[in-house]
């Protein structure tokens, strides 16, 4: 999900930096809306479910993230009020503070997110169970609609390599299997399936028939 933010918030800068950007703001405004509510749920499912385990791992090991979250929340509310005065003044000075911000903005979200996948991934992967992965995601996920899950879904799974696929779909397996009502995974799948080939499809079928459902007790 990290890299489909980043590349995400790369295409928007280009859309504000193209020879007329002002072409592109219904565009800009749509993907920024749209990737807004995606970080924004995103960061509070991390707080709420996943750095409670990092700091009993590592001694409030999350604070700085937090501050991070914090800051982003603070420069996207800016940016959301510069689209909307650029669609309204159509003025070149307010698009270049737009773009500005959106560049900021780009540096922000490639930062922490690398440093979440540097430091804070491998700490989980080591200190939690694959099981208790899947319970955290599983309640990350649990209070989306389905028509937003799989909205999701379909954005950010083309940009994975097979790997991160099979590894994502694994642990949302893990969750949905505790969490979610029966055949919530393979309406996922059916998701899935329509932004990949058959063939890649097919191995990512292979792989996850290997996953074993989590006991519940």
């Amino acid at each position: 999900m990290h890299k489909t933010m980043r590349s995400e918030i790369d295409h928007i800068v280009e859309l504000a930096e193209a020879e007329d950007p002002f072409s592109n703001l219904d565009e800009i405004e749509d993907r920024f809306e749209f990737l807004w509510n995606f970080v924004e749920e995103h960061n509070e499912g991390e707080e709420a479910h996943v750095f409670p385990t990092l700091n009993v791992l590592s001694c409030n090991i999350s604070e700085p993230f937090i501050w991070d979250h914090n800051e982003e929340r603070e420069t996207f509310e800016e940016t959301r009020d510069l689209v909307r005065r650029v669609k309204a003044t159509r003025d070149t000075a307010d698009m270049q503070r737009l773009r500005s911000n959106l560049i900021g903005l780009r540096t922000s979200l490639h930062t922490h997110s690398k440093k979440e996948d540097q430091i804070l991934l491998p700490m989980l992967f080591e200190g939690a169970s694959p099981q208790e992965q899947g319970e955290m995601v599983g309640r990350i996920v649990d209070p989306k609609p389905p028509e937003q899950l799989m909205q999701e879904l379909a954005w950010f799974m083309p940009s994975l390599t097979m790997d991160e696929r099979a590894d994502f779909l694994t642990v949302i397996k893990q969750g949905m299997d505790m969490n979610a009502p029966p055949g919530a995974f393979d309406a996922a799948m059916d998701t899935v399936s329509m932004v990949v080939s058959k063939e890649e499809m097919d191995e990512l079928r292979s792989r996850l028939t290997s996953v074993q459902a989590p006991t519940q007790g």
